[in-house]
């Protein structure tokens, strides 16, 4: 259901491992099901990734994440959810730097180069630091301004890319989404046919 990744400093003195999970539900308690037949267009997805095994001194901190046609994350074709103050409008961070736990989520969405296929598949991926609890907040972008405040890239002991489990989307939208639409043009046919009747 995710996918970990091993990190260490350059001495060895702690390790960390990263697991990066996907939930169908804004608690972040149920594991995502991804049907063969694919998601829905637009079916939001709440993602978790984590460090575990680490001191209190340390928190995680999401630099950038973005998605790609295959597992691999230098792959030059990309999609990004979110960099820095940078993020798709579909994207919303609930946690980031403040815990050894981020959280944010997104909408199912399909690559242009996939619309002639029935079902899409694509990857996220998460750059990943490790900074210290007294400095995270400063190593946060500072959406306000023009520039980013960051402090040395010495304060981050570590950092490491960790990649998701595939996402596999279908054409259709969400049911709620389709239920929308359809009421929308109810709503305007109904509209059409009192203007029609009154003339």
């Amino acid at each position: 259901s995710g996918v970990n990744v091993a990190i260490r400093d350059n001495n060895g003195s702690f390790v960390s491992t990263l697991r990066m999970e996907l939930y169908q539900d804004s608690r972040y308690t149920t594991l995502l099901t991804i049907p063969s037949t694919g998601l829905n267009l637009k079916t939001k997805i709440y993602v978790a990734v984590q460090a575990t095994n680490l001191t209190e001194r340390f928190n995680l901190l999401l630099d950038r994440c973005y998605a790609t046609t295959t597992p691999y994350p230098t792959q030059t074709t990309y999609y990004d959810l979110f960099v820095g103050c940078n993020r798709d409008a579909q994207t919303k961070i609930e946690a980031n730097g403040v815990s050894q736990k981020a959280l944010f989520n997104f909408e199912a969405f399909r690559f242009v180069e996939h619309k002639n296929m029935t079902v899409s598949t694509f990857f996220l991926h998460c750059v990943t630091r490790l900074c210290e609890t007294a400095t995270c907040s400063s190593l946060l972008p500072n959406c306000g301004a023009q520039s980013r405040r960051r402090r040395a890239a010495e304060d981050v002991p570590t950092n490491a890319t960790i990649t998701s489990r595939p996402i596999v989307v279908h054409q259709k939208t969400t049911a709620s989404s389709a239920q929308s639409i359809a009421s929308a043009f109810s709503s305007l046919l109904f509209s059409l046919v009192l203007a029609w009747c009154s003339t």
